[in-house]
């Protein structure tokens, strides 16, 4: 309409004095819709009109006009093919000459190469009835059909009727098992546990189909024996019913035992909390009140309070899976060490027996000024409880026997600490600390230019093994190593 007709549309003439168009059927159509708008204007449209030998020159004139004019499917480009070869056939019979191959000739008429002319030629004579009309439909790309059709018309048949919906990675999956050999008819002469023979090919088939290289099976291996089909996450879903049974057996099994196993934890756990809660509920009733509502217990996940803690210990506390059984906040070992200064301060017991070292929630602190001094004059053999930590550790394999915190003076002995610092202006923090040879140090520095040492608490192996106590010996020189 803006420009015109930009190139004439192409006609030959019939035997009865008409034209029948050759190239330009769009154009013309074009030109239909114009006419209507404008008669008079678009009364005539321009052509050029050829004269051809025959028919079939008239025809393959037509075909190759148009085999540019849109984007052909192969099924298309394959019938396009077939049709031109025939009519070129025609037309050397009635005495035309073509240079070179007949199907080089084909392919530069069909504007494609050779080779693809060759496949397309394999595919069309080929390719078996199931597959031929996801072929015409554009559903089926050349590659796989192409393997497809190289495949026995018995095999193809086979294959439409196991693979539902295939795709071509599928598809070229059989196809590639088939070439080293494989049929999925039970060479080995599977056997059922009863005797009967095995009737599982084409599941064989289909999960072979289906699954990477490393997976496959060729029906080779009866399911009752493949690992794949009882795994216990991703099992093979091609597996027979009888696999499948014994699957959902042990699926069952496992599942039992497992509940089993988590019911014994919770009652573990349950007995475990009990046990840390009554001792605690001992502290909190031995100090000053502490009311129901007040948290003595926090964590970033859980929280407790007083109340809840006196219930737990009375065995009613009903929401045990609030507290997970790796980490819940009444374990002693899980209690971090500021969570225990603080029931400290809040119950005025001490850490031994927060941490279930002690019976006593107020016993006596070994050297502290404040305690009656000690009658030494009978040298009675003494009790654990007179023992250093660094005496228990080294008698006792490692264990501390029994420990307090010390917010006074400084331990005599050499070893690993764990101390509350301060690291100026009152913020306190805790910190794991040697001590050697009277002078704090971390990562073998003093400490002293840091921070200062408030408070100290000799570490046991049970939770965090001190470091090795270095011992003392000279070299051949007489120095102290």
């Amino acid at each position: 309409q803006m420009h015109g007709l930009m190139d004439p549309v192409t006609v030959t003439p019939d035997e009865e004095g008409r034209y029948r168009l050759i190239s330009g059927h769009r154009r013309h159509k074009a030109w239909g819709i114009l006419r209507k708008q404008d008669p008079e204007k678009y009364a005539q449209i321009p052509a050029i009109v050829r004269s051809f030998e025959s028919p079939s020159m008239a025809e393959l004139a037509l075909i190759m006009a148009n085999s540019s004019s849109r984007v052909l499917t192969p099924a298309e480009v394959g019938r396009q093919a077939e049709r031109v070869e025939m009519l070129l056939y025609e037309l050397k019979e009635q005495g035309y000459t073509f240079d070179g191959r007949m199907r080089d000739q084909v392919a530069k008429a069909c504007q494609v190469s050779s080779s693809k002319l060759a496949r397309l030629k394999v595919i069309r004579e080929n390719l078996a009835a199931p597959w031929t009309e996801l072929w015409e439909a554009g559903k089926l790309a050349e590659d796989p059909a192409y393997k497809l059709a190289r495949l026995p018309a018995e095999f193809q048949e086979r294959l439409g009727k196991v693979l539902r919906s295939p795709t071509g990675e599928q598809i070229s999956n059989v196809a590639e098992q088939y070439e080293e050999g494989y049929r999925w008819d039970n060479p080995n002469d599977l056997k059922c546990p009863d005797g009967s023979a095995c009737h599982h090919g084409n599941s064989f088939l289909l999960h072979d189909a289906k699954c990477y290289r490393y997976s496959r099976c060729h029906g080779k291996t009866c399911c009752l024996k493949c690992r794949e089909a009882f795994r216990s996450y991703g099992a093979c879903q091609s597996a027979c019913s009888k696999a499948a049974a014994v699957r959902k057996k042990q699926q069952a099994e496992e599942e039992a035992k497992a509940e089993a196993s988590r019911k014994r934890e919770k009652t573990k756990l349950q007995k475990a909390m009990t046990a840390s809660a009554i001792r605690l509920v001992r502290a909190l009733d031995a100090g000053d009140p502490v009311a129901d509502d007040e948290k003595i217990l926090t964590d970033w996940w859980c929280s407790l309070t007083a109340g809840e803690v006196r219930a737990i210990a009375a065995g009613t506390f009903e929401e045990w899976d609030r507290l997970r059984s790796s980490n819940d906040p009444l374990r002693p070992d899980h209690m971090g060490a500021d969570m225990i200064r603080k029931l400290a301060n809040l119950t005025g017991a001490s850490a031994d027996f927060l941490m279930g070292l002690s019976d006593e929630p107020f016993p006596e602190k070994p050297g502290d000024p404040s305690a009656a001094p000690r009658d030494d004059s009978e040298k009675a053999p003494r009790d654990d409880s007179e023992k250093t930590p660094l005496e228990d550790w080294e008698e006792d394999g490692g264990m501390f026997i029994r420990f307090d915190w010390r917010d006074f003076g400084a331990p005599e002995e050499d070893g690993r600490y764990l101390c509350t610092v301060d690291l100026g202006g009152g913020d306190l923090h805790e910190q794991m600390l040697d001590r050697r040879d009277g002078i704090w140090k971390a990562y073998g520095r003093p400490v002293d230019d840091m921070f200062t040492v408030k408070a100290w608490w000799p570490l046991p192996p049970r939770w965090r093994p001190p470091m090795v106590i270095l011992g003392r010996s000279e070299d051949e020189d007489g120095e102290d190593e």
